[in-house]
């Protein structure tokens, strides 16, 4: 969520993303299969075989609740499936973070395609050491310097000649 200024542009943060709207009349905080669907469809197809899910641990309930019913009387398919402790939605790895934002606000759920996020190294990591300040008390201490700066590969939304735009961050309206 870096604003660029000082810091890398976060992968949710740059023109490249697109926000999913709510569903009408959608509860607050909420997540809905129709929302996973929407975001799944605007994933770019490249992206769709590395593409992550990630989440406010807080989404859990809803999303351990939503399911696909099958015909009238059919049962209820789970859409966020566990196997040995790895969460996959809509067939896509499911990631759960508390540096996501808030439930119901813009940033707690999106699609990432994070091959489609630069990070560059300006120099070489720099370790120094002083013995100085902890002199009298035996105490070493180290500073670490690194410049280091991120940003999408995209610098925009792809709009194909048929069909929505498409982009490698997808992220969810606030609700």
């Amino acid at each position: 969520f870096g604003s660029g200024a000082g810091m890398p542009l976060g992968c949710l943060q740059g023109s490249d993303c697109i926000e999913i709207a709510k569903e009408v009349g959608q509860a607050a905080g909420s997540f809905v299969y129709e929302n996973a669907v929407k975001m799944f469809a605007r994933m770019h197809p490249a992206g769709l075989q590395r593409a992550v899910w990630v989440c406010n641990p807080s989404l859990m309930p809803w999303l351990l609740q939503m399911s696909v019913a099958i015909g009238t009387s059919g049962s209820h398919i789970p859409v966020l499936k566990e196997s040995n402790g790895q969460f996959t939605l809509l067939g896509l790895p499911a990631v759960f973070s508390d540096v996501m934002k808030a439930a119901g606000t813009s940033g707690d759920i999106a699609l990432c395609d994070f091959q489609s996020y630069a990070i560059g190294l300006r120099r070489d990591l720099t370790i120094d050491q002083s013995i100085h300040p902890g002199f009298t008390s035996d105490l070493v201490s180290f500073r670490i310097l690194a410049r280091v700066d991120g940003m999408s590969t995209w610098d925009k939304p792809l709009t194909p000649k048929n069909g929505d735009t498409m982009s490698p961050f997808i992220k969810l309206a606030a609700r």
